[in-house]
């Protein structure tokens, strides 16, 4: 969806600079039903595409005209999305069975997944879009969210189609979202491609103005920086799906707590046991009494035998051992590799970590 999706703004853009051509509406409108086709709530991008279709030309139309414009873009939409969607045709009962499973589904909840409607859901999807889903590292993360808010402000005053196209599917999607009970970031990878175009604009822009070429370019040095930073993690963490066999998360663990000596950390049995295995002496800041831990490490099977986890909280572990191949803050259930999850006591306990519950308060 998040390609077709990225395909479709590009064909968008492309139909809003060269509206006499009406190819790039036609291509557009096609990229959306393949999107559509990949996850349904994606036919929410032939809202930009209508509206090039709408507002985009170099002369006045009729009524009648632009309806006709918009009635050809919505068949070959529809015809695009039928012919690589065929069991639409040939099970149309068993399809729209599964529409309305799935808009059930989406409406009553999912295990950990679940979240009340509203402002608590869009509250959350924020914090995703603005501190996750741009950057491992969530300082870079709110840069290039800053960045995005920047250029969709540079994009509103330059053309209001171009901010219609880049602003209005995405605004339509969250609010969409935001009224249902389930919470799946995977939902949320479609407006990637529109965050990036925008960050990439408010960084050229505040480049742009900036009057000392110095501070030009130190500020590219900085972006340029950045994304070498990501482009080294995004490295990393394939090495670690790569060479997951040899993975010592005992010894990574034991390095971790060596490093923070002023903290305290419980350690589950299956923990303690994968630190011996690893041949790393237990450090000196996990205590032989259970007493009052700063931090709690345990497998994520072990901790909910269930996989009962509290899914979409961004703070819910501090971090992770094992494999990169998921973000476990917003994929708790996930059910690849078990791996050593740290997260703080008070957030053990909060969230029923079954062997610290009888020492919470």
């Amino acid at each position: 969806m998040m390609q077709f999706g990225a395909l479709t703004l590009l064909l968008t853009v492309a139909a809003a600079c060269r509206p006499e051509q009406a190819r790039w509406r036609q291509l557009a409108a096609v990229a959306a039903a393949l999107a559509t086709g990949t996850k349904y709530p994606a036919g929410l991008l032939l809202i930009p595409v209508l509206l090039v279709s709408i507002l985009a030309s170099t002369e006045k139309r009729s009524v009648r005209r632009t309806t006709g414009v918009v009635v050809q873009e919505v068949m070959i939409y529809a015809a695009a999305f039928l012919i690589t969607t065929p069991g639409a045709v040939l099970q149309p009962w068993a399809f729209l069975r599964a529409l309305v499973v799935e808009g059930g589904w989406y409406s009553q909840g999912h295990w950990g997944y679940s979240i009340p409607a509203g402002a608590l859901h869009l509250g959350r999807m924020l914090d995703y879009l603005g501190l996750v889903l741009l950057s491992p590292f969530p300082v870079i993360a709110g840069l290039l969210s800053l960045a995005a808010a920047a250029g969709a402000w540079h994009v509103g005053k330059e053309s209001r189609l171009l901010a219609g196209v880049l602003l209005l599917f995405p605004a339509v999607y969250v609010a969409f979202f935001a009224v249902q009970r389930v919470m799946i970031v995977r939902n949320l990878l479609v407006l990637a491609p529109f965050m990036a175009i925008l960050a990439g604009r408010g960084i050229f822009e505040t480049i742009r103005r900036f009057r000392w070429r110095q501070g030009r370019w130190a500020l590219a040095v900085v972006v340029a920086a950045m994304m070498a930073l990501q482009a080294a993690w995004l490295v990393h963490a394939a090495e670690t799906i790569h060479g997951r066999s040899l993975d010592d998360p005992g010894a990574d663990l034991a390095a971790h707590m060596r490093a923070h000596g002023g903290d305290t950390f419980l350690l589950s049995q299956r923990v303690q046991e994968e630190v011996a295995k690893s041949g790393e002496e237990m450090p000196a800041n996990v205590p032989a009494e259970s007493g009052d831990p700063d931090f709690v490490a345990v497998y994520a099977y072990e901790a909910m035998p269930n996989l009962e986890w509290p899914a979409n909280l961004r703070t819910l572990t501090i971090r992770t051992f094992g494999p990169l191949e998921v973000n476990f803050n917003y994929y708790p259930t996930w059910e690849g590799n078990d791996r050593i999850v740290l997260m703080t006591f008070e957030r053990a306990c909060s969230v029923g970590v079954d062997f610290v519950e009888p020492l919470c308060p």
